[in-house]
């Protein structure tokens, strides 16, 4: 009877193990990227072709720059919809959507900063060609979205949300919010005024020379107790889109034709931006008739921030 009721145990058991798997191997199908096949969109004027090499690099080659912009958001939201939609979030002060009252302090500093309203500003005044990019960029995202329905990155079934559509105007929010974070005056003024409320004046006029032009506007005791909760949401808004602080400052080198073994000038950048998962990067290769562009890129905005073409190459430093 022991032997028999164990056998009903193991197969019970096994049955359940074999649907669990079957599901699980299911929804993973479902949710893992496909990187083959072809799709027709509105939006392509003639074939453009995307690929991913060994190294997880994204090449899109197509005839016209318009088309391979579109593509470059397509496969950058195919890549990194998550992220993009994090960003997003922050710079618009829209997180407590989805996370609720715990990001509420962070969503009411950036709305307070008016990144989103200034970014609105910035679209009106740019280039009519540097807005095509933009229309363009923000039209591929959308063609993803449309593409792939409900069956949306494991991300958003977890939260049980759909993003809304890409505009061109998200495109800048992403340089936008990326300016703010490599912002750092802001905190060593903090440190200046902190140092003033513990030293005496002329020790601290040793260590900072006041500049007879420029006078105080504003006193230690309302500085101090804003701007040190404004740190501490500043770290909070980092820990969200995982960017956290790195060394100050960015460089580049640059060795000159005369002293390469080939003849040509070489160019290193170091942006000193933090590691993190996923990178602030998307590295990929862009080219039409027009155009022929490889390097580094923002999820969410097009581009290449840090590349080169066939006659120059280009990198980032900042020292805000």
């Amino acid at each position: 009877m022991l032997r028999k009721t164990l056998l009903w145990i193991f197969s019970i058991l096994f049955i359940f193990v074999v649907i669990f798997g079957s599901f699980v191997c299911v929804q993973y199908n479902k949710l893992k990227p496909h990187y083959s096949g072809s799709v027709k969109l509105p939006g392509i004027s003639d074939t453009t072709f995307i690929a991913w090499d060994s190294l997880g690099v994204i090449h899109i080659k197509g005839n016209t720059t318009d088309d391979v912009v579109f593509a470059s958001g397509f496969a950058s939201a195919k890549e990194r919809l998550w992220q993009m939609e994090l960003t997003r979030r922050v710079a618009r002060g829209q997180l407590s959507e989805i996370f609720g009252i715990r990001t509420l302090e962070i969503d009411k500093m950036f709305l307070t900063l008016g990144i989103d309203t200034f970014t609105q500003v910035l679209y009106r005044q740019i280039s009519p060609e540097s807005r095509r990019w933009l229309q363009q960029y923000a039209a591929g995202v959308n063609a993803y979205l449309k593409t792939i329905g409900d069956e949306l990155p494991i991300e958003f079934i977890l939260m049980k949300f759909k993003p809304r559509e890409w505009t061109p105007q998200d495109c800048l929010l992403q340089n936008r919010l990326m300016a703010w974070f490599l912002n750092f005056n802001w905190k060593a003024d903090l440190l200046y005024w902190q140092l003033l409320d513990k030293l005496p004046r002329n020790k601290f006029n040793e260590i900072w020379p006041k500049w007879g032009r420029y006078p105080d506007v504003l006193s230690i005791e309302k500085l101090n107790g804003s701007l040190s909760r404004l740190l501490q949401i500043d770290r909070e808004a980092r820990d969200i889109v995982g960017l956290t602080y790195a060394n100050w400052g960015s460089n580049n080198w640059v060795i000159a034709p005369a002293r390469t073994g080939k003849g040509f000038a070489l160019l290193a950048n170091d942006p000193h931006l933090a590691f993190q998962v996923p990178t602030i990067w998307i590295e990929m290769h862009m080219q039409s008739n027009d155009l022929n562009v490889a390097g580094f890129a923002f999820p969410g905005t097009p581009g290449i921030v840090i590349g080169r073409n066939e006659h120059i190459a280009w990198g980032v430093t900042n020292g805000m």
